[in-house]
């Protein structure tokens, strides 16, 4: 069986700092806060980003939404909600002329903490 992918984590206090989780070719996956994930262009460029999180932060909400950018400058941020602990976001990131798509399971694991998996 092979090793898990590596596991990032962001723990914050008061006031909370940016933190970032990865970075990748012309990108960073960060958090600002416990509740927000975002991917800041490092670079312009083509980009395919993608958030999928739920719709709503109530307990148990099914409904899932997707935010989306195509085509950014360098400094441009795309964010989504980090809900209630133990709520899943899921990042996808494809830099155009690269072959695979980099994916990301993230969540809220306590009130001041977040935590990020890269999958691909």
């Amino acid at each position: 069986m092979g090793v898990p992918p590596n596991v990032t984590e962001a723990i914050f206090s008061d006031p909370p700092t940016l933190t970032q989780h990865y970075q990748g070719n012309g990108w960073v996956l960060e958090t600002p806060n416990a509740s927000t994930l975002q991917i800041r262009t490092a670079s312009g460029g083509f980009y395919d980003y993608g958030f999928i999180h739920p719709e709503n932060c109530v307990p148990n909400s099914g409904t899932m939404a997707t935010k989306y950018r195509y085509s950014v400058n360098a400094g441009e941020v795309l964010q989504a909600p980090l809900c209630n602990e133990g709520s899943y976001t899921l990042v996808n990131i494809w830099r155009f002329g690269e072959k695979l798509v980099t994916q990301f399971r993230c969540h809220r694991a306590t009130g001041n903490h977040n935590v990020c998996q890269r999958l691909y």
